[in-house]
């Protein structure tokens, strides 16, 4: 096991330990500057949910566990892959996927992996803001806000990202759906357990 490895699962059992329990509850009014900041806040975190792919007349769902600790993540894939499971961990600099019958691939990002075993150009890196409905750090197109200042719509990096369904998990208005597309691709990401550290 790699020096890396070992680091990334230290951080996530540390984040195992520091999660809350998963509560819902009524979202709640902030400003869009202070509840940007309070997203922007959110260094640790696990999301259990499902993912559906639509692409080149052909669909994936896959259910999804996905941890965060600072910069590190790791993401399991489950379901009708064309490899059965995957595992992804990584950092900015170097990612590895472990397919569930012991495969190991690497590259820099998230994204080729992904492309390259499933043939999904999934966001990855801005999906790490996006699932909380925050713009990742891009030049934004369009923006759109409902009455609690909640981001409902955005439009960035040649993507259009619907958030709907918002409760508050541990204090932190979440969408548990979330629709993406662009030319080539249309992802619908359901939330269906998160903790926050």
């Amino acid at each position: 096991m790699s020096k890396i490895t070992k680091s990334l699962l230290i951080a996530f059992l540390l984040l195992q330990a520091g999660c809350a329990t998963f509560e819902q509850k009524k979202p709640h009014y902030l400003t869009w500057q202070e509840r940007h900041t309070e997203l922007n806040n959110i260094n640790a975190w696990q999301i259990k949910g499902s993912l559906g792919v639509i692409y080149k007349n052909k669909s994936d769902i896959v259910s999804f566990n996905w941890q965060e600790q600072q910069n590190n993540y790791q993401i399991e894939l489950y379901g009708p892959l064309n490899i059965g499971a995957a595992t992804i961990v990584g950092n900015d600099d170097n990612v590895t996927l472990q397919t569930s019958n012991k495969k190991t691939f690497q590259a820099k990002t998230a994204e080729k992996l992904l492309y390259q075993q499933f043939g999904w150009k999934l966001p990855v890196a801005n999906m790490r803001y996006w699932i909380f409905a925050n713009p990742a750090p891009h030049k934004i197109i369009r923006a759109e806000f409902d009455s609690y200042n909640h981001l409902v719509f955005l439009e960035q990096q040649g993507w259009q990202i619907t958030f709907t369904n918002f409760t508050n998990v541990n204090g932190v208005d979440i969408p548990s759906k979330i629709r993406m597309q662009n030319t080539k691709l249309k992802i619908k990401v359901a939330i269906k357990e998160v903790w926050l550290k």
